[in-house]
């Protein structure tokens, strides 16, 4: 061992110049103030090169200085300094080497020259033993630091203080760097009772982590991190707004509909009032015709009569002979009346026949069916026993194959209603579509958008703040724009594959595994981002240079799907590499050519897609209008036809024909009653006579019954005109109405057909009158609605323009603004952010690993073995019966943090944490990240409990008796007396220097063993102090001790040499006790 000899202090305190002579343990006692600390300070001084402060034992830091020391500072009035002027002060320690036999000298050459000018030390090592020419000049002069070099050249000299440390360190024997941490502790040792604070003040010291780079780097992740929440926060904001505005859209399309159901209620209406008048008139016309060919009979029949009563007067007038032909000539009246009847008759067969060849005309203007064409070449005018059979039997067949044609075009009408209806779905999806692209969205599917929102909320749930989930599609821009359909194409679905940051994928997988299967989007997922990032180039020319994205995931899914895709002119250039394409849809890969299907609904990438696709909605849009004209087209053509067909009725015109044969034959007849008449001889007077009264009482009959009929038509004839009348003014309404109906459809196939619909379900099971009473209540309670949410609307944009200082204004016609705003802040600001917060998060985390983390896990992993190390020194230690050694269990408090600085999940060689890491602490590096970058002064405390390692851990004490038995300090230190419990604490003290002054290498030679404690077992009884001195000489080690007189008898049996302090005004000296022998 290398051991203190000799002290040498010139100008120190009130020593003026003092040789100090030390063998082995040393006991310093004097009175208190009499100076024994200075000593103990000026030894510390130089062993740790200056790097202390004095006094440490009286806890006076900072009331003594190094000039303080040299001039004698008395702190007088009238005198601050024993010494004035410029003043040199020397403190010179010598060692003996027990094993070579040789010294050597370490010191420090102090000038404090006036009160202003730095005082400045000049430490040096020599091989030599102390002597008074070191110092002091032949003229008793004392050297300063200049001179002192100059009179002694041989020595080796420090400029600095790591350089005089590093030099001692050699010279003390190589020793731990951790004695200059040590020295000063044991000088500084007061009773302790609480582990934690012993381990704190002795064994662990404290390591600044500087923290600086670590805010300034979270609080810019911080500010941009507020930007994006304010840019959430303000699309939460619009979101809502676009909510109450698309409710009122809703609201005002619900108003609309029951406007135009109430007035399809009303053209309806009118509709069948006029529907029942034609009726009521074709019925009052049938009516009148019928009763016009009535009247026309029997002014037939009068006729005849008349004529019949004149020349039966004219015959009994003149007293003529009646000739029996008169008979016959009865006879022929009666068939010349039946003629005129059936002639009559003819006369309507010739109409219905004009109207069935008008009907048929009809229907050869909307059909080229050659049935059509036949039943016009069918001829009823041509009258004869063959023509009338030839006619009916054509008109029979007719009738069948009408029946035929019916039954094919309702079944056609049919299946055009049902394609109708289809298109009208379609019509419908096209229009919602349209809605959603005036607003700047695209119409991903419904599904999607529900699985990537549950995918969002459940992932809040989990980390209590907003995580995004991304559509692909949105987040990309196709630069080339001759490019973009075969870019979509490619893509096909997976163009809606969702895309979340690595860190969050387990937990969005696991509730994508959960739900997956609800929504049934096959082909569609999510990226899996943690394996994708590796992928950060692309091929030159790859479908993946003409595709960019902010969004760093995004970029590198690009890079993955489309990154060896190499596009081509032409296809004999596509085999030119492993995979590539062509603008015309021609791909190579697996060295086989196919072709793309075209067939993709398109487009959805990019910030404009919705514009472009809007487009494309509206040519789908007019085509399918189009498509349903000309289906209604079709429709209309076919109910006219049927309705044609219906008004044809064969039965009237067989019969007809039946009654025109009857005719010929009742001609015939009268021809032969005309000849019998010739042949005929006259009839008596008295059958005359009778048949004039006869014809005299049928005339007058029939001139009443004319009277009636005449009278009969004249009322339907008002009635006609009446009805007339009314139909008139009823179109003229039903146009008007129909205009209107018109415009409040805005020209939507699926409101009409949608009110068509519901308006024959409601006239088939409910009164007319009471669905219309539930209509109007509808429209109040939706106008209700309007008004509430108008309101609503209103008071939340009033609420945007004063929470964000907008310069929007309020109301309806203002909303174009709000949804442009949301679209700006949807599409290009937040993703914008979202990387800039990523990226300034990334950065933040690779510093917060490398300055933090990575300082602390060491500090604490390097605590952890110096604690062993020391624990390792206990072992071998006894202090009576019992052992002891430090336990030091991760805090409790703080477990979480030290699993997480300690988990081998850290890969200190890569920049980033692992997504692993990430997902497990997630929690914990928030609340580090909050607490460092938080500005206020009174947060460093918040701080100082995450840098300081040693929060990290609890402390305690477990005491070992010879039986093996264990109980730790904690739980038996309060039954102990004062000095039991220190014992442990000067156990540990002395362990900590054995290990420090225990050799490891061979440089350097043996070590010193210095230990100094001042003002040492204060609570201690004196058996307790025997025992303590006895273990402490039972060490490798020179221990110094200061201390009161009052304990000196006790301690001074352990020392090898003892030392006393007196001091009489400024002159102070050290006076030498007999020496004792070895104890």
């Amino acid at each position: 061992m290398k051991k203190l000899v000799k002290v040498r202090l010139i100008n120190w305190h009130y020593l003026s110049n003092e040789t100090i002579e030390i063998q082995g343990n040393t006991l310093l006692t004097g009175p208190n103030a009499s100076g024994k600390s200075t000593i103990m300070d000026a030894i510390t001084y130089v062993l740790t090169a200056g790097d202390t402060a004095f006094n440490l034992a009286a806890n006076e830091k900072g009331k003594r200085d190094l000039r303080g020391y040299v001039k004698c500072k008395l702190g007088m009035d009238d005198r601050e300094y024993l010494r004035n002027g410029d003043v040199s002060g020397h403190i010179a320690l010598q060692f003996h080497d027990e094993k070579t036999g040789n010294d050597f000298t370490v010191g420090a050459v102090i000038d404090a020259f006036g009160d202003l000018t730095p005082v400045k030390t000049l430490f040096y090592r020599s091989q030599e033993p102390i002597t008074d020419t070191m110092f002091v000049s032949k003229e008793n002069t004392i050297y300063g630091t200049v001179e002192f070099r100059k009179h002694n050249p041989l020595f080796e000299y420090y400029l600095t203080k790591k350089e005089a440390k590093r030099g001692f360190r050699n010279a003390f024997g190589s020793i731990n760097e951790d004695f200059y941490r040590l020295i000063p502790k044991a000088l500084a040792f007061k009773p302790i009772a609480d582990v934690k604070e012993f381990i704190y003040q002795n064994i662990l010291e404290e390591k600044e982590i500087d923290v600086s780079a670590i805010k300034d780097s979270i609080r810019s992740y911080k500010e941009l991190e507020i930007t994006l929440k304010q840019i959430q926060a303000k699309i939460t904001d619009l979101k809502e707004i676009e909510g109450i505005y698309q409710e009122i859209t809703k609201i005002e399309e619900h108003k609309n509909y029951i406007e135009y159901l109430m007035h399809l209620f009303d053209v309806e209406e009118v509709r069948t009032e006029i529907r029942d008048a034609k009726a009521s008139i074709e019925k009052e016309e049938a009516l009148k015709a019928s009763k016009e060919q009535e009247l026309a009979d029997l002014d037939q029949e009068l006729l005849a009569l008349q004529e019949r009563s004149r020349e039966l007067y004219n015959l009994l007038s003149n007293n003529d002979i009646f000739k029996a032909e008169e008979y016959i000539n009865r006879e022929i009246l009666k068939t010349q009346a039946s003629i005129t009847s059936l002639e009559a008759n003819q006369n309507n067969f010739l109409k219905r026949a004009a109207g069935f060849k008008d009907l048929i005309t009809q229907l050869r203007r909307g059909s080229e069916n050659k049935l059509y064409h036949e039943a016009a070449n069918i001829n009823l005018t041509s009258i004869s026993q063959s023509s009338v059979e030839e006619a009916k039997t054509r008109l029979r067949d007719f009738q069948n194959r009408l029946q035929t044609v019916r039954n094919k075009e309702n079944q056609e009408l049919g299946s055009l209603e049902a394609e109708k209806r289809a298109l009208i779905g379609q019509i419908n999806e096209i229009s919602v579509a349209l809605k959603g692209l005036e607003q700047n969205r695209v119409n991903f599917p419904p599904q999607l958008l529900q699985l990537r929102n549950e995918i969002t909320e459940g992932l809040k749930r989990i980390y209590n703040y907003d995580v995004s989930v991304h559509i692909f599609a949105e987040i990309c821009e196709i630069t080339n724009q001759e490019w973009a359909d075969t870019i979509e194409i490619f893509l096909g679905n997976r163009r809606f594959n969702l895309i979340v940051e690595p860190r969050y994928f387990d937990q969005a997988l696991q509730i994508y595994s959960r739900i997956k299967d609800r929504y049934r989007l096959y082909g569609i997922g999510l990226v899996n981002t943690k394996q994708i990032s590796r992928y950060t180039s692309y091929e030159k020319n790859s479908l993946a240079s003409i595709i960019d994205s902010e969004n760093k995931d995004a970029r590198a899914y690009i890079n993955y799907t489309c990154g060896n895709v190499i596009m081509c002119d032409n296809a004999m250039e596509l085999e030119k590499y492993p995979t590539s394409i062509t603008n015309d849809l021609l791909i190579y890969r697996g060295y086989t050519v196919s072709s793309l299907n075209p067939n993709v609904d398109k487009p959805f990438i990019g910030k404009n897609a919705a514009s472009k696709a809007s487009s494309i909605w509206q040519a789908k849009a007019a085509e399918a209008k189009s498509k349903y004209v000309e289906l209604n087209s079709r429709m209309e053509q076919l109910q006219q036809e049927l309705e044609l067909i219906e008004r044809i009725d064969i039965r009237p015109l067989l019969e007809d024909l039946d009654k025109a044969l009857l005719l010929q034959k009742e001609k015939f007849a009268l021809e032969d009653l005309n000849k019998q008449a010739l042949r005929q001889k006259s009839a008596t007077p008295s059958e005359l006579q009778d048949d004039y009264e006869k014809v005299l009482h049928t005339i007058k009959s029939i001139d009443d019954k004319k009277i009636g009929f005449s009278m009969e038509i004249g009322g339907i004839g008002i009635r006609i005109q009446s009805l007339n009348d009314f139909v008139a003014a009823k179109t003229n309404e039903l146009d008007k109405l129909s205009e209107d109906l018109k415009e409040l459809s805005k020209g939507s196939v699926v409101i009409e057909q949608q009110a068509r619909d519901e308006y024959q379900a409601i006239i088939s099971g409910t009164s007319f009158k009471t669905a219309l009473e539930s209509y109007k209540e509808r429209y109040k309670a939706e106008e209700a609605s309007y008004t509430t949410l108008s309101d609503s609307l209103v008071s939340k944009q009033f609420n945007f323009i004063n929470k964000y200082n907008s310069t929007f204004t309020i109301g309806l016609s203002e909303i174009k603004k709000y949804l442009a705003e949301l679209n700006k802040l949807e599409k290009s600001e937040l993703i914008t952010y979202e990387q800039k917060v990523r990226q300034a998060r990334e950065a933040a985390e690779v510093v917060f690993k490398e300055d933090f983390i990575a300082k602390l896990r060491n500090n604490i992993l390097t605590a952890e073995q110096e604690i062993g190390k020391i624990n390792e020194t206990l072992s071998s230690i006894t202090f009576g019966n019992d052992r002891y050694e430090f336990i030091f269990p991760r805090s409790s408090e703080y477990a979480q943090f030290y699993e997480m600085v300690t988990s081998d999940l850290v890969d200190l060689n890569h920049g980033l944490f692992t997504y692993d890491f990430q997902n497990k602490y997630d929690e914990q590096i928030r609340e580090l990240f909050e607490s460092l970058s938080v500005d206020e002064l009174n947060s460093n405390g918040a701080i100082n409990k995450f840098t300081d390692y040693r929060t990290y851990m609890d402390y305690d004490i477990r005491i070992i008796n010879a039986n093996g038995e264990t109980m730790t300090y904690s739980k038996v230190f309060k039954e102990k007396s004062g000095g039991e419990t220190q014992v442990p604490f000067y156990v540990a003290i002395i362990a900590s220097f054995v290990r420090v002054y225990t050799k490891t290498g061979i440089s350097g030679g043996d070590p010193i063993g210095l230990v100094m404690f001042d003002e040492v077992f204060d609570k201690m009884d004196g058996n307790r102090m025997r025992a303590m001195m006895s273990f402490i000489n039972s060490m490798p080690l020179q221990v110094i001790i200061a201390c009161p007189p009052q304990r000196m008898d006790i301690l001074s049996e352990f020392a090898q040499t003892t030392l006393i302090m007196v001091r009489q005004g400024t002159r102070a000296a050290v006076l030498p006790m007999q020496k004792k022998e070895n104890v």
